[in-house]
């Protein structure tokens, strides 16, 4: 369900591409690209560090939305985004919020310099609302898998 959202916030928010991440201790750990194929970090980093230094950490660390209209003119608010690398230039970050704590975030990107308009931001907090529902859901059924596992045994 989580590429469902990716693939579809990145399509009606005009971006070219989606990333959900789920908070993993001190790292951020992709779970839904909306393009496997265009994931900002090399296979080997597949989970990066829960950061300021780039627009998806700071979502999360700081609870909010991030919204940098040309990554190349913010380089060193970001230092550790892969934008000149990779040719990002707008990128939108919106934080998965369960009971007000950040557990992830929803990140948009687009190649060119294109804020996103404040409907499309609205639009992105609707789908971060879904994926936190999609998470939720998901952790109750497997506890409720382990409980009934348990009482099986």
């Amino acid at each position: 369900m989580l590429d469902t959202v990716a693939e579809n916030a990145a399509r009606l928010c005009e971006a070219f591409d989606a990333f959900i991440y789920r908070r993993d201790g001190d790292r951020l750990r992709l779970v839904a690209p909306s393009r496997p194929n265009t994931c900002p970090w090399p296979r080997r980093r597949v989970h990066p560090p829960l950061s300021r230094g780039f627009v998806s950490g700071r979502s999360v660390l700081e609870g909010r939305t991030v919204h940098v209209g040309d990554m190349h003119a913010e380089l060193d608010d970001f230092p550790e985004t892969a934008a000149r690398r990779i040719g990002s230039r707008t990128v939108l970050g919106v934080p998965l919020l369960r009971a007000g704590v950040a557990i992830g975030t929803i990140t948009l990107r687009r190649m060119e310099v294109r804020r996103f308009t404040d409907r499309q931001v609205a639009l992105l907090q609707t789908f971060t609302d879904q994926a936190v529902i999609a998470i939720e859901n998901a952790r109750l059924f497997t506890e409720l898998e382990a409980r009934n596992r348990d009482a099986a045994c």
